[in-house]
């Protein structure tokens, strides 16, 4: 059944070739569009005017490192080091609620250590072609 109302983050999984990225703490997708400055000694007044250009996406996920991940660190400094394009998605995987999906490059892995508290990592990603929005 489809998610209704405001729907909390730590539903949404970020997967990696349909494999959820273990121990999540946050993941993130951003699509920008680009401008082109077009604006002209003709242009009115001092607003300045612009083209609308293509879109871009980035994606970012952070978690604790676990050594026993099914889809974590080792996994994605495998990615990293091929610079193959992955299939990634972010989805609650609820019957009904939408997903996006797209593929993706790997464009930077980092694993933390404190002192104290757990180790983490957050990798980053670049988009490559379109997202797909779909319904689960």
């Amino acid at each position: 059944m489809a998610t209704t109302g405001i729907v909390r983050g730590q539903l949404i999984k970020f997967q990696v070739s349909t494999v959820t990225v273990d121990d999540q703490l946050e993941s993130s997708l951003s699509i920008t569009r680009g401008v082109s400055d077009v604006t002209t000694k003709q242009s009115t007044g001092k607003w300045k005017e612009f083209l609308s250009d293509y879109l871009e996406a980035t994606g970012t996920v952070s978690g604790y490192y676990s050594r026993d991940a099914t889809e974590g660190v080792s996994q994605a400094f495998s990615d990293i080091t091929t610079g193959d394009a992955i299939a990634i998605l972010f989805t609650t995987e609820a019957t009904g609620d939408d997903t996006y999906g797209a593929n993706a490059i790997l464009t930077s892995v980092e694993l933390s250590a404190p002192l104290e508290g757990p180790a983490s990592y957050n990798f980053s990603y670049q988009i490559t072609g379109a997202i797909t929005e779909a319904t689960a």
